[in-house]
C-alpha cells in the first residue's frame, strides 16, 4: 500500500504536470507571435523558491505592429523602435500545485495603456490573442492524447465483455423484470449495443427512466423486457467498497457480466483509441451541462481528484498515466468553455466582443466588474464541488469511482 505522503506527492505532481502542459501552449504561441513572456512558473506563491533559468532575446516588431502602435500613441512610425528586449525567468514557487505564464502587458490598465506596450499581449491583433488563449486548452488535449497513447500502446486497452448476464442480483430491477442468467442483451430502447460497457453507458444516460431491453435467450428467443434502473438497487458483497460507493450514485439494473480483459493493441489501434478519447470526454462534459439534475453526482473538485489519484497510485503506474490523460483532456475542454471570464474560454469571448466593437477595448470598470463577478462565481463553484465531494465521501465512505479505460 502506498503511503499518504506518496499519495499527496503523486497528486501534486499530477496536477503540476497537467497545468504545465496547459501553460506551455500559451507560452509557445505567445513567443511565436512575438509577445514578451516575463515568467514561466511552476507552482504559485508570492515569491519564487528559486529561478532555474533566465533567458534573454530580442523581439522584432513587424511593420504592422509598429503601425498599430504608432496609431495608438500618435507618434510617427519612425519613432517606434523595431526591437525590444525580452527577459523570461523560469521559476519554481512554493505552492506546487499548478503554475502560470505571465505574458507581457496582459494586465489591463486604468488608462487603457496596455495596448501601447510594445510586444505586449494587447498590442497584438485580436486573432493572435485568441490563438494564444486557445493554445492552452489545445495543448492540454494533445498532452492527454499523448499520455493515453503511451498507456494503450504499453499496457493495453480494456476490452469490455459481451453483454451476456453472468449473475442477476436478487431483489434488483433486472430480476423483478424477469431477466435471467445467460440472457444476452442486444438492444436498449431499440438501439443496438455491442458490449457490456455500452449497455452501462446507455443505462446511465437514461437515468431512472424505464427502459426496454432487447434480450436474446437460449440463442434464438428474442424478448423485450422493461426495467426501471434504480440508485437503490442492491449491490453484491463481492463488489469492492470504492466501486460499490460509486455505483450507489448511478442508476443501475443490478446485473453482473464477465470481467473485462486487457488487449494489447496494434500501433494504429492505439493511436485511433487515443485520438477518439477526446470525443468521449467531450460527450461527458456536454452531458454534465445537459443533465443538470445529475450534476451533483457527476461533478468533482479537488477532493474527488485527490481520491481518484490515490486510487490510481495504489493500482499501478498504468492507472496513473490513464488518469493523467483523461484529466488533461477534461481540463482542456472545461477551460475553453465560456463559463467563467477569467478562464481561457471567457477571455476568448471578451476578445470576440472587442472584435465586434471594431477593436475598441472594454472600459476598465467593465472589465473589473466582469472579473469580480467571475471570481465570485468561481469561488462559489469551488465551494460547491468541494462540499459535494466531502458530503459524498462522508455519506458513502467513498474515495473515488473506479478508473476505467475507454473501449477498444
Amino acid at each position: 500500500m502506498i503511503s499518504i505522503v506518496e499519495q499527496v506527492l503523486a497528486f501534486v505532481l499530477l496536477i503540476t504536470v497537467l497545468v504545465a502542459a496547459h501553460e506551455l501552449g500559451h507560452y509557445a504561441f505567445a513567443r511565436w507571435f512575438g509577445m514578451g513572456v516575463e515568467e514561466f512558473a511552476i507552482g504559485f506563491g508570492p515569491k519564487p523558491l528559486f529561478t532555474w533559468m533566465r533567458k534573454k532575446r530580442q523581439l522584432k516588431l513587424s511593420s504592422t505592429d509598429r503601425e498599430r502602435l504608432a496609431k495608438h500613441s500618435g507618434l510617427p512610425v519612425s519613432e517606434i523602435e523595431e526591437t525590444h528586449e525580452d527577459n523570461t525567468v523560469y521559476t519554481v514557487r512554493p505552492i506546487l500545485v499548478g503554475g502560470f505564464v505571465r505574458i507581457k502587458g496582459m494586465i489591463p490598465q486604468e488608462d487603457g495603456g496596455e495596448v501601447f506596450i510594445p510586444c505586449g499581449f494587447y498590442s497584438k491583433p485580436i486573432w493572435q490573442r485568441i490563438v494564444v488563449l486557445a493554445a492552452g486548452p489545445i495543448f492540454s488535449i494533445l498532452a492527454g492524447v499523448l499520455l493515453l497513447f503511451i498507456t494503450f500502446s504499453q499496457y493495453g486497452i480494456l476490452q469490455p465483455p459481451p453483454a451476456i448476464i453472468k449473475d442477476v442480483t436478487a431483489g434488483g430491477p433486472a430480476q423483478l423484470a424477469g431477466v435471467k442468467v445467460g440472457d444476452k442483451i442486444t438492444t436498449v430502447n431499440g438501439e443496438p449495443i455491442k458490449d457490456a460497457g455500452e449497455l452501462a453507458q446507455k443505462v446511465s444516460e437514461q437515468g431512472a427512466k424505464t427502459i426496454a431491453l432487447g434480450i436474446e435467450r437460449s440463442g434464438f428467443v428474442n424478448l423485450v423486457v422493461r426495467v426501471t434502473p434504480s440508485v437503490n438497487a442492491p449491490i453484491p458483497p463481492s463488489v469492492p467498497a470504492d466501486q460499490a460507493a460509486y455505483l450507489r450514485t448511478r442508476p443501475r439494473i443490478a446485473v453482473q457480466f464477465e470481467e473485462a480483459t486487457i488487449v494489447k493493441p496494434s500501433f494504429g489501434t492505439a493511436i485511433a483509441a487515443a485520438f477518439t478519447s477526446p470525443i468521449d470526454e467531450l460527450s461527458g462534459v456536454v452531458q454534465m451541462f445537459t443533465h443538470l439534475n445529475e450534476a451533483k453526482d457527476n461533478v468533482g473538485g479537488p477532493v474527488a481528484i485527490y481520491g481518484v489519484t490515490k486510487q490510481a497510485v495504489n493500482q499501478g503506474f498504468d492507472r496513473v498515466l490513464l488518469l493523467a490523460g483523461r484529466l488533461s483532456i477534461s481540463l482542456g475542454f472545461l477551460n475553453i468553455l465560456p463559463v467563467l471570464p477569467f478562464l481561457d474560454g471567457g477571455q476568448i469571448v471578451i476578445a470576440l466582443v472587442e472584435w465586434a466593437r471594431r477593436g475598441r477595448r472594454l472600459s476598465i470598470e467593465t472589465q473589473s466588474s466582469i472579473m469580480l463577478a467571475g471570481m465570485i462565481m468561481g469561488v462559489a463553484l469551488l465551494c460547491f464541488v468541494t462540499y459535494n465531494d466531502l458530503q459524498r465521501n462522508l455519506s458513502r465512505g467513498s474515495e473515488a469511482p473506479a478508473i476505467n479505460q475507454p473501449k477498444k
